[in-house]
């Protein structure tokens, strides 16, 4: 059976990254808010905020650890995982996050130090417009 699980998710890092080392793992667990804009029944924009779980691992979180920081807009990559716990009230509850394969910063935050200006941007994609033939 084929199946798939990637996930691409593009938002603002809400939470500080945070970092630990257990057993010589190095992981970085962070939260991205994704928005998304609607039409109310009304006819008056309306906005929703996601925000979504996602773990980096070894080297991929101290990179995320040494210089992400809160309001920076990111691209993650990876795979969902999901995990069962015991809550203290004695339910059973799931929680998902992205394992993260790779991320890309899109732009820094406006309170970004100067060990953050010096690393390179990375240019918005072409805006070129296309007819309508296939392009492949």
């Amino acid at each position: 059976m084929l199946s798939v699980n990637k996930a691409i998710i593009v938002g603002e890092v809400s939470d500080p990254p945070k970092h630990s080392n257990g057993d010589g793992w190095s992981v970085s667990r962070f939260t991205v808010k994704t928005v998304k804009t609607f039409i109310k029944k009304d006819g008056t924009e309306g906005i929703s905020s996601t925000w979504i779980r996602c773990n980096a691992w070894n080297a991929l979180a101290d990179k995320m650890h040494a210089g992400v920081p809160m309001g920076t807009i990111v691209a993650v990559t990876g795979e969902i995982e999901n995990r069962k716990y015991m809550a203290k009230d004695g339910t059973e509850k799931r929680d998902f996050s992205i394992k993260a394969d790779s991320i890309e910063v899109m732009s820094y935050s406006n309170s970004q130090d100067s060990t953050l200006k010096d690393q390179p941007k990375i240019d918005p994609a072409p805006t070129e417009k296309y007819d309508d033939k296939l392009l492949f």
